[in-house]
């Protein structure tokens, strides 16, 4: 069992901290630990088994078999796990989907807790289920299906990163809110024309596209 011990100072990634045994692993955005790469501002590297913890956005790791936490995120420069890259912006860890800018898209991964429902077969066996779930046109990631009780299914959210600060892409105010008028403008008739749907991650990288052809500040 792992109990919550003092800081622990690790090369390269800073102030770590052990976890309790209270981490959930079925949150975890990846089904088992991947070899990562950690960049520091500095400019080091760590390499260490990593994974993304939908509970609290950040990145557990694993060190001499005990599952630790960065938590001096503002010394972390960006992450590299499972061909994907994550940032750090105001200590929460997000993936970059689109690099581009002034605009850019994000995604963070949060999950929410589903009971399995008793059903019985023809037989009269009694039986754990749960209704599948499509990603096609939501923003439900993934649907794990676990000994016991009850599921875990992975949500996205998808976020712009413009000049810096972010902003939630749905409800859709949200982000028009921090154009300027004439632009806002611009962008509600596009994505009315284009038909954008915003849970739809290829439409939102086009939306991002044309947000940064406006030439916005």
């Amino acid at each position: 069992m792992l109990f919550l011990a003092t800081l622990f100072v690790m090369p390269f990634l800073g102030q770590s901290q052990y976890l309790t045994d209270s981490v959930n692993l079925k949150s975890f955005l990846f089904e088992k630990f991947l070899d990562g790469a950690v960049l520091m501002k500095s400019g080091a590297i760590e390499h260490a088994p990593l994974n993304y913890n939908t509970d609290d956005q950040n990145i557990v790791f694993i060190k001499n078999g005990k599952y630790m936490v960065i938590e001096d995120l503002e010394q972390v420069d960006t992450i590299y796990l499972q061909h994907k890259k994550f940032i750090p912006i105001n200590k929460v860890i997000y993936q970059v989907v689109s690099e581009t800018s002034p605009v850019a898209l994000l995604v963070s991964y949060t999950n929410k807790k589903r009971p399995l429902v008793a059903t019985s077969d023809h037989t009269g066996t009694s039986k754990q289920s749960i209704s599948q779930v499509s990603n096609t046109m939501t923003d439900v990631y993934v649907n794990r299906n676990f000994q016991g009780t009850y599921s875990v299914e992975l949500l996205k959210h998808y976020w712009f990163n413009k000049n810096e600060q972010i902003y939630k892409v749905s409800p859709q105010k949200n982000f028009l809110n921090s154009f300027p008028s004439k632009s806002r403008y611009d962008i509600e008739k596009y994505i009315a024309e284009k038909n954008i749907n915003l849970n739809y991650e290829p439409d939102l990288i086009e939306l991002v596209g044309y947000c940064n052809k406006l030439g916005l500040k």
